[in-house]
C-alpha cells in the first residue's frame, strides 16, 4: 500500500510540475506577443499570480531581449494594482486629469489654428 501511495504523490507531482511548465511556456509566449513593457507586465500579470511563475515567465519571454528583472518588477505593480484598483484610480486622478487638461489645450490649439487659416 504504501508504495502505490508513494507511486500516485509523485506522479502527482509530476503531473502538476508537467501543466506548470506548460503554463509557464504559454504565458511567456503570450508575454511575447505585447511591444510595450507595461503591456507585457499587464499581460503577464493577468497570466501569473505567484511571483516564481511570474519569474520564468519573464524569463522565457525576455530570453533574447534581456529586461527580466524589470519586467518582474513591473508585473508586481502591475498584480498590486489589480489588487486595488480604487485606490490606484485614486492616486492617478490628479495625472490624468492633468493629461485630459493637456489634450484639450491641444485641441484648443489646433482648432484655433483651423479657424485662423
Amino acid at each position: 500500500y504504501e508504495a502505490a501511495s508513494a507511486r500516485d504523490e509523485l506522479l502527482g507531482w509530476w503531473c502538476r510540475r508537467c501543466w506548470e511548465d506548460r503554463r509557464t511556456k504559454e504565458a511567456g509566449e503570450a508575454v511575447k506577443q505585447e511591444a510595450g513593457k507595461l503591456a507585457r507586465a499587464y499581460t503577464l500579470s493577468s497570466w501569473c499570480r505567484f511571483s516564481t511563475t511570474a519569474r520564468r515567465a519573464a524569463h522565457h519571454a525576455s530570453a533574447i531581449s534581456g529586461g527580466n528583472a524589470e519586467l518582474v518588477n513591473l508585473w508586481q505593480q502591475c498584480l498590486d494594482a489589480r489588487a486595488r484598483p480604487s485606490m490606484v484610480a485614486e492616486y492617478l486622478e490628479p495625472e490624468a486629469k492633468r493629461l485630459g487638461a493637456m489634450q484639450d489645450d491641444a485641441a484648443g490649439d489646433a482648432a484655433a489654428e483651423l479657424v485662423e487659416a
